[in-house]
């Protein structure tokens, strides 16, 4: 797995329909890099190279993308749908890409695909089992998904401070136990692409007949004690108030 993306390429890997083609130039205009649509870059029609046989079209994607993975230029990859079956092309991925997995529903896939002229797309009970078939090698691949990068986003770094993973360890040394739900997030994350997340600060957790929360207030450099100890109180104490427990 690759640890370190800042140096390699992004790649995006997944079945048809899972928004590589639209996703790769939006990530890479915030990346400062160039966006690159493998299948833009084969200079064939894939669909009259296709009707020769998917092999006649695999061995044109082939050399291709490994080329351009080759390149010392970072940029973003759109990847055709196919092309992890390739093991060249996989272990150029693990050489030179940090690989991102785009999953999307096959519902929702075939939706998106079903009127286009894709020639592994013309009947969808063939499509559904080919997205079958390759899910596993989409993991296989994968040095992060979707689940990944939320994973990686909470808890806020407002909330952790910086650099975050060390300040996360100061703090579980510190505290002793666990945060609970408090300080994490609560959304959801749907297979045709909605997402919404939030941070759980006022919140209240209920265990059989237990109501628990926390309450906090952020340290910083200059930070009083007594001040914050009371900021810490008034959060509190509206909490408090809704559950009619203020003394």
């Amino acid at each position: 797995m690759a640890l370190n993306a800042l140096d390699r390429h992004l790649a995006l890997a997944g079945f048809m329909g899972a928004g590589k083609s639209t996703l790769a130039p939006l990530v890479a205009e915030r990346l400062g890099r160039r966006s690159v649509d493998v299948d833009d870059e084969l200079g064939v029609d894939i669909p009259t190279l296709f009707a020769q046989g998917e092999d006649a079209f695999r061995a044109v994607e082939e050399p291709r993308t490994c080329e351009l993975l080759a390149a010392s230029d970072p940029a973003v990859l759109a990847l055709g749908g196919g092309s992890i079956k390739s093991a060249p092309i996989r272990t150029a991925l693990r050489e030179r890409a940090f690989t991102v997995v785009l999953d999307v529903d096959v519902d929702e896939a075939w939706e998106r695909v079903k009127a286009s002229d894709r020639p592994l797309a013309q009947d969808e009970v063939s499509f559904r089992r080919l997205n079958d078939e390759r899910q596993p090698m989409y993991g296989g691949v994968a040095d992060a998904t979707a689940v990944d990068a939320i994973r990686a986003l909470f808890p806020g770094g407002t909330i952790t401070g910086c650099p975050k993973f060390r300040c996360m360890q100061i703090i579980a040394e510190l505290e002793g136990h666990g945060r609970g739900a408090y300080t994490g997030s609560l959304g959801y994350l749907t297979r045709d692409g909605r997402l919404d997340m939030n941070i759980l600060i006022r919140t209240m957790t209920l265990s059989g007949e237990r109501v628990s929360f926390h309450a906090g207030a952020g340290i910083v450099a200059d930070s009083d004690p007594q001040r914050e100890l009371q900021e810490t109180r008034a959060k509190a104490r509206g909490l408090l108030a809704a559950l009619g427990a203020l003394p």
